[in-house]
This record gives structure tokens, C-alpha cells and sequence, in this order.
């Protein structure tokens, strides 16, 4: 079942979920979900989260290509997600999102009160302010309730400037993209050191080679590849992997899945 498949030393809290469909709404049993920075924060105010996921009244993904999902979308979720969900008499606000969830239209609430404030929590990790673009915004802070486990501390980091492709006159015409738009070659790709990553697959309990990892670590998110070269302990970082400006940054969270490059 379902407790079989918890990973060794990951931590868990049990979170509240409901289902939200066209025409009720179901409560769900609270089920074991591996924590993340978010509910690491506020470990003990975990009662006050739940988690709301929209689908269709058999309980599937809705898909709203295949009925009037404007008009489902603008009249009923919208409504919720701006005013909230009473459940005996206490309301439930929407927080936020991170962007596995919102592929299964799977959102954050909570209950608020003085004493927890989702909101200056993201306010106190990192500057969101400056993106313009609202959906990038909500992306950008949802990288706070990713799932990720703690592996270690790095005690290099390093940033290095990303390869820009020089003569990008053929690629700009067959890509269909602006002159202004930049082409980098190292585009969300990182490196990092063997010793560290030697660690994420022990930690992991992965026995075959590993060359790329996906990772979060702080305000970073992307793929890392192995450099022996590197001194240890090393991560080196480049700005296309850098999202946000963050105020603390230290551990680095490996993504669920390892890829090995062959």
C-alpha cells in the first residue's frame, strides 16, 4: 500500500486533502506527504494546510478541453481560489502552488491566524517582487513547497557566467525568435563536484554511474553535471539557474529522479 512506498530518512507530515468537483465536495483521509521548506517552516502549524485538488466528479483529472472549461474555470474554481473554502465554520485561504501540483490542479490552503502567515514567510525567504509576470511569480515561490530532501551542505559555491551561442543568426531564424532573445548553450545546466554526488546516490541507494542530477538548492533549480575537475564540495552555479533572489541559501535538495547520461 501506500506507507510501503515512504522512502527511508525522508521527512513526512500527514496533510489534510479534499477534492473539489463540479458538483461537491469529498474530504480524503490524511495521508503521509514528504515535507518540503514550506511545511518544514511551519512543522508546527502543519494542522492549518490542507490540500485542494480539482477534478471531475468521477474523481479523474478534469480535462476542460473536452467540456466548457472557460466558463467552469472563471465561474466556480476562480471563485474559490479568491474567496476561500469554509470547512466548519473556519476559512481556508489559497497560498500557493508549486509546479508538479499544478499540473495535477492540485493547489495549497490554509487556515490562517496571528501567528502564521504563509505570505511573510515567502516575503522573508527571498525577493519575488521584481517579476512582472504573475504566473512566474506564483512559479518562482511555488519552488518553496517542492518536494525535495535535504542531502547536505555545500561548502563551495560558485558562479560561473552561462555559454552564450556566439553566431545564433541560423538558430534565430529556424527557432522563430527575437535577435534579442539570447541562446546559452548551458541553459539551466550546472556542475558539481564527485564527492557530493557520490552522496546523493548513496543517499539515494543508487549503484549505477550517475553524470547529471536534477536538484533544488535554495533559490537554484535545473541540472548539475559531474566535474572531477572540481575541488569538494563544490556546486557551480550559473544565472539561468539561479530563479529568484533568496536571503538564505545553504542545503542542496535533489530532485526525486537521477539522470544518468550514457
Amino acid at each position: 500500500g501506500y506507507y510501503s512506498k515512504m522512502i527511508p530518512d525522508v521527512k513526512y507530515f500527514k496533510i489534510r486533502k479534499i477534492l473539489i468537483t463540479p458538483n461537491m465536495i469529498l474530504f480524503r483521509e490524511d495521508l503521509p506527504e514528504e515535507g518540503n521548506r514550506m511545511l518544514d517552516k511551519f512543522k508546527d502549524k502543519v494542522k492549518n494546510f490542507i490540500r485542494v485538488t480539482f477534478t471531475d466528479n468521477d474523481g479523474k483529472s478534469c480535462n476542460y478541453a473536452m467540456t466548457d472549461g472557460y466558463r467552469i474555470v472563471d465561474e466556480y474554481i476562480k471563485d474559490i481560489l479568491l474567496k476561500g473554502i469554509a470547512i466548519f465554520n473556519e476559512k481556508y485561504e489559497f497560498v500557493i502552488y508549486s509546479n508538479s501540483q499544478i499540473k495535477d490542479h492540485s493547489v495549497w490552503f490554509a487556515k490562517k491566524d496571528k501567528n502564521f502567515s504563509p505570505s511573510k514567510y515567502f516575503e522573508s525567504v527571498g525577493y519575488f517582487d521584481k517579476e512582472q509576470s504573475i504566473s512566474k511569480k506564483l512559479s518562482r515561490i511555488g519552488l518553496l513547497c517542492t518536494t525535495a530532501s535535504k542531502v547536505c551542505k555545500i561548502e563551495n559555491i560558485k558562479i560561473e557566467k552561462d555559454i552564450e551561442l556566439k553566431d545564433q543568426s541560423n538558430y534565430i531564424k529556424y527557432l522563430g525568435l527575437e535577435k534579442k532573445e539570447q541562446i546559452l548553450l548551458t541553459d539551466g545546466c550546472g556542475k558539481i563536484s564527485g564527492d557530493i554526488l557520490k552522496i546523493i546516490k548513496d543517499s539515494n541507494n543508487i549503484s549505477d554511474e550517475v553524470s547529471a542530477i536534477q536538484f533544488r538548492m535554495g533559490a537554484s533549480k535545473g541540472t548539475l553535471i559531474l566535474d572531477k575537475s572540481l575541488d569538494l564540495s563544490t556546486v557551480v552555479l550559473r544565472p539561468s539557474l539561479i530563479k529568484f533572489e533568496e536571503k538564505d541559501c545553504e542545503e542542496i535538495c535533489p530532485h526525486n529522479q537521477l539522470c544518468s547520461l550514457r
